[in-house]
């Protein structure tokens, strides 16, 4: 049977990312193909008295050490040399969160103090890339056959087959939306590209973009695309119910926006052309302050501080309580600037919900023809969709057929044979 290991950065994050929903769908998707699934975690305390221990360590340490400046100046230049990673057997002693970081579908975690912090130190001051090997000692937990990375970083696993996740290249297509160092970033994607036996992306966008922007053969990289969990239908009363009582609102009374509030994301732009369709229709916007979002936020702060209440903010909300709201909405809008993949659209296809999505990138890739697409830099375009979805009834359920028709093609059981064939690509089959 084949072990195959991911990378626990994003997973290990308290609110988790959409990189993480990434890791936990991989997860599922190595099991369907049956073989052992595995983690490596990167806890900020040493290895230790018991396993039972080490798993607490993974699920509390969300703070790095902080080491005298000899002893933390000497790890980052032994980096090179590698790091050992302990494996642990997940226990049922420990109760793990049930959002955000939630236990993942795996039969062993490998554990290497602070991993992912030392070897980006490791890279940004010396360039160098930090092996990581596995030892299972007296264990008896297998090795891995391969070890995914679900994002480019400067580690490498020695011993086995290393397949690499690009989701997007979106630091370089859109500079001035992200924070990365650009040069930086760049060094980082080509050397773990071509470091990696094979590279993995979400859409046929993201592998364009990574083959024009990086000298790689073309069939060193394939596109599995991301799976989506197929959501629960809800009770319809209950949800009516939830509703009334905590926003007001009724089912497909309300159009939704949830994702990080970040430039790329559109924000901005959906509350100016929501205002401007004169809509009666509320507006739930969910996510919470990323980076960058100063014109994001701008003209939604000032219209909550005037009181307005047609449109309702919400931080971060339980999974439970965001796929009750995804699939009550009349609408998602997520006419966004620029997606690797696009998930909050698949999500709600998926759910039955109409979608308002934006042309030029992944996200018209995967929406297809099932959802209103627009360009995501025309306010006056997305004011007319919204204004379109909202009044035509007949293009809403249309949409609901069509966009739950265009879900299946990214279901559990394809995603799956597009991970058996990478497998077979790289000899693992």
């Amino acid at each position: 049977m084949i072990t195959a290991c991911i990378d626990g950065f994003n997973l290990a994050m308290p609110h988790g990312t959409g990189i993480a929903t990434y890791g936990h769908t991989l997860l599922e998707g190595i099991a369907n193909i049956g073989a052992r699934g595995q983690v490596l975690y990167g806890p900020s305390v040493g290895r230790q008295e018991t396993a039972v221990m080490d798993e607490v360590a993974v699920i509390a340490s969300t703070n790095r050490s902080r080491k005298g400046g000899f002893a933390r100046a000497l790890s980052t230049r032994t980096a090179r040399f590698g790091r050992n990673a302990h494996a642990i057997t997940p226990s049922d002693q420990v109760i793990w969160p049930t959002d955000g970081m939630r236990r993942p579908r795996a039969e062993a975690y490998w554990l290497a103090h602070e991993i992912f912090y030392l070897a980006n130190r490791a890279y940004h001051q010396h360039g160098t890339i930090t092996p990581v090997r596995f030892d299972a000692g007296r264990s008896g937990i297998a090795t891995p056959d391969v070890m995914h990375w679900t994002c480019p970083m400067p580690l490498h696993a020695p011993q086995t087959t290393n397949i690499l996740t690009v989701h997007d290249i979106i630091p370089l297509k859109l500079p001035h939306t992200t924070k990365e160092q650009k040069p930086a970033y760049y060094r980082q994607l080509k050397a773990s590209c071509e470091r990696a036996d094979h590279i993995i992306c979400v859409s046929e966008h993201t592998k364009r973009d990574l083959l024009e922007v990086c000298a790689i053969a073309d069939d060193k990289v394939s596109v599995t695309y991301q799976p989506v969990i197929q959501p629960e239908a809800g009770d319809r009363d209950a949800d009516a119910e939830w509703l009334a009582n905590n926003l007001g609102l009724e089912p497909e009374g309300f159009f939704l926006f949830y994702g990080a509030i970040e430039p790329k994301k559109n924000l901005g732009r959906i509350v100016e052309a929501y205002l401007e369709s004169r809509s009666k229709t509320p507006l739930v916007i969910v996510g919470g302050r990323s980076w960058l979002d100063e014109y994001e936020t701008g003209l939604l702060n000032s219209v909550l501080e005037h009181g307005n209440s047609k449109i309702i903010k919400l931080d971060y909300m339980p999974r439970s309580v965001l796929d009750r709201l995804i699939r009550t909405a009349k609408a998602t809008l997520f006419p966004s600037l620029y997606e690797g993949f696009g998930l909050p659209a698949l999500e709600s296809m998926a759910a039955g919900t109409p979608i308002l999505a934006s042309s030029g990138h992944a996200l018209e890739e995967v929406v297809g023809n099932a959802g209103v697409v627009v360009d995501p830099y025309d306010p006056v375009a997305i004011q007319r969709a919204i204004i379109q979805l909202d009044s035509d009834m007949d293009l809403r359920r249309d949409l609901k057929v069509l966009g739950a028709e265009r879900s299946n093609m990214f279901s559990a059981q394809n995603y799956r044979q597009r991970l058996e064939s990478v497998y077979r690509t790289v000899g693992l089959l």
